[in-house]
């Protein structure tokens, strides 16, 4: 088939879809939270079903309901409930709770059975264990214990919690609750919030200077500000925060949300997550490669950007590296950002194209009034590899930066976009425009179709299609 066959017949197609239904060009699998490798061991840690200590669950088994309960089970002697699964017997870093999806490569998991605490008054936990929180209006928790306890708090409101003498803590939190003031008093401490939390917590003062990190893993935390001689790592959940986030570093990996003031640290600066942050973020040196909405940017050491950062002021860096992802602000120090990948860079409301490269340009046929959170896909190369590509747009006409290192795979791009809260999606051809430079790239799109109306399959046995030459 001649290149010209080619395009009559793929135009074609797109119009007998248009007339039939709507098929995504590209569409991605979920990628899943967690899937089980193999088979798991439950160890009941003291517990027993049916007189059995521990018990197998297969990788089909877990894959299909997640993680299972402990209905039946016999409480070991001298604890009170079930709390989670743990990766440990005695540390609990990485906990998990009935019906989560089985965590990949772990072959066992040992059931953390806790004791019931005082709901009010105050305690002081000297032992290591899992030590539960239920209900408490008004109670007092220091904790002084040789290793690190598990605190689980559900529907309480602690007075204080006061770590002493060096002592790790790791939180886990159901419903809603409060510390009306957390105390650090000691040096190389690590608080941690667990992943298996799934519920909030109100810190309405705080003084945790001179810890040695704050961990978040998941659930809500509402707090004044973080500051910490340590380094602040948020791994999951969301953290709200209308001041400071300050420490030795500062770390937002992906699934975690922050909503804070200002960051600043001398040290690095890493977001894989989301961040939004009212004034200025601040490091030694800062690497984005998640979302960023900021007042400003300042490093005097390297910035790399490759995920979506829009800032309302500046950006400034020592270089400023763009490898890729959508770039907006009002202006950048230098004013040239070093443009190295695949990008959308508009700076003080202007299209950034890197002179040389060739670029892309969305040609809308009707009325874009309203429309928010656009993306375009589309599929290239780079070397040996395949990948697509998708950016965000501030707006439909912004062009995108298409790196020398990388080769349009195909001319069919995918545009998404929302309008009054229903997402929509088009399809357009790239059609190459040459010029005495690079040339460029123009996509001719007309008004999407709303993407749940789309099919997965289409029937086309019974249409006839004819093509004159």
């Amino acid at each position: 088939m001649s290149r010209s066959d080619k395009t009559k017949s793929a135009v074609v197609a797109i119009a007998v879809l248009s007339a039939i239904g709507f098929v995504a060009l590209f569409e991605f699998p979920d990628d899943a939270y967690a899937a089980a490798t193999g088979n798991i061991t439950f160890d009941l840690n003291g517990g027993s079903i049916d007189g059995q200590s521990s018990f197998v669950k297969t990788m089909g088994e877990l894959n299909a309901t997640g993680l299972p309960g402990v209905s039946g089970s016999t409480v070991p002697s001298g604890k009170n409930a079930f709390v989670v699964w743990s990766e440990s017997p005695t540390v609990y870093s990485k906990l998990y709770n009935p019906g989560d999806p089985a965590p990949p490569n772990v072959t066992t998991l040992y059931a953390v059975w806790g004791n019931y605490t005082a709901t009010s008054g105050s305690i002081n936990v000297t032992g290591t264990g899992c030590y539960i929180i239920n209900g408490a209006t008004n109670l007092s928790v220091s904790v002084s214990a040789s290793s690190a306890p598990l605190l689980v708090l559900n529907n309480s409101t602690l007075s204080s919690l006061t770590p002493k003498n060096s002592t790790n803590v790791t939180i886990l939190l159901h419903n809603e609750n409060q510390i009306d003031s957390m105390n650090i008093q000691g040096s190389n401490q690590t608080i941690r919030l667990s992943s298996a939390s799934t519920g909030d917590v109100n810190i309405v003062s705080n003084s945790i200077w001179g810890i040695s990190s704050f961990i978040i893993d998941g659930g809500n935390l509402q707090i004044g500000q973080i500051s910490t001689g340590g380094s602040v790592i948020l791994n999951g959940g969301t953290v709200n925060t209308g001041g400071k986030v300050k420490g030795s570093s500062v770390e937002v990996n992906e699934g975690a949300v922050l909503n804070c003031g200002y960051i600043y640290t001398a040290g690095t600066v890493i977001i894989e997550g989301t961040v939004y942050s009212e004034g200025w973020v601040w490091g030694g040196s800062i690497t984005i490669s998640g979302t960023l909405e900021s007042g400003s940017i300042f490093t005097g050491g390297e910035l790399t950007i490759d995920g979506n950062v829009t800032v309302v002021g500046n950006i400034l860096g020592n270089p400023i590296n763009i490898d890729g992802g959508t770039v907006v602000a009002g202006s950048t120090t230098p004013p040239s950002p070093n443009i190295t990948g695949n990008a959308v860079v508009v700076i003080g409301g202007v299209d950034i194209v890197k002179s040389g490269w060739k670029y892309i340009e969305i040609v809308p046929s009707f009325n874009t009034g309203g429309i928010s959170d656009i993306s375009v896909t589309f599929k290239v190369a780079v070397g040996s590899e395949t990948q697509y590509t998708t950016l965000s747009l501030p707006k439909l006409t912004d062009r995108i930066n298409l790196s020398p290192g990388s080769v349009l795979l195909t001319d069919y791009i995918e545009v998404r976009y929302f309008l009054d809260g229903v997402e929509y999606i088009s399809v357009g051809t790239a059609v190459f425009i040459p010029t005495t430079g690079s040339g460029y790239y123009t996509v001719d799109i007309g008004e999407g179709v709303p993407a749940d109306l789309q099919y997965s399959t289409i029937q086309c046995s019974k249409v006839e299609v004819k093509v004159s030459n």
